[in-house]
């Protein structure tokens, strides 16, 4: 009876020294971790918003460029068909001049034979008032067609101004690109960081 004690003893004893210890396989999760995970979500937020800001004022500065220029070079395509429609009048206008003064000379040499002084003074004198207006409407027609060329001068310089500043606009859009590319990148490197903080903390 003593002998089965002791054999009894033994392997609770044996038993009892070999039995595995549970392992806790939870990471510690302090408030550190979580005071971090918080910081870099406000940083993720805060360059989400500088990256909607510079969008917005990517696009708002395109288009009014754009439009601005449009608008420009419509003018300028509309002064230009203007003063070429002028210098086609003005050149039908002398050219039709020219032949009327022809045929009525050939048809006075051909009607009358010799035409007299007198006769060449009176019809000097009739015809004085329409040529007089004819001038006057020659000399409009030269004064707008003037004004017309120096506005149109105007406009392309105002174009070579705003061509300019378009350049100057595209180089500030790639300065902005960049910095949009670096800020996008600073973002993805946050949230990776996240991500693995949770992960790390789910294991």
């Amino acid at each position: 009876m003593e002998k089965k004690l002791k054999e009894s003893n033994g392997r609770a004893a044996v038993s009892h020294g070999t039995r595995t210890p549970l392992r806790n396989n939870r990471s510690p999760t302090g408030p550190g971790s979580s005071k971090e995970v918080a910081s870099l979500r406000e940083k993720i937020k805060l360059l989400e918003g500088q990256i909607k800001l510079k969008e917005t004022a990517l696009e708002t500065s395109t288009i009014f460029f754009l439009e601005k220029e449009q608008d420009l070079q419509k003018k300028i395509d509309d002064l230009e068909s203007r003063v070429e429609e002028l210098n086609k009048h003005s050149a039908s206008f002398y050219e039709y001049e020219l032949h009327k003064v022809v045929k009525d000379t050939k048809e006075a040499i051909e009607s009358n034979g010799v035409i007299s002084d007198g006769n060449l003074k009176e019809r000097n004198d009739d015809d004085s008032l329409p040529v007089k207006e004819q001038k006057a409407c020659v000399v409009d027609r030269d004064n707008s067609q003037d004004e017309l060329i120096e506005e149109l001068a105007a406009l392309k310089e105002r174009n070579k101004s705003m061509e300019s500043e378009l350049r100057d606009m595209q180089e500030r859009y790639s300065e902005i690109s960049l910095k949009f590319a670096e800020v996008e990148g600073e973002r993805q490197r946050l949230v990776m960081t996240v991500r693995k903080i949770k992960t790390a903390k789910k294991s």
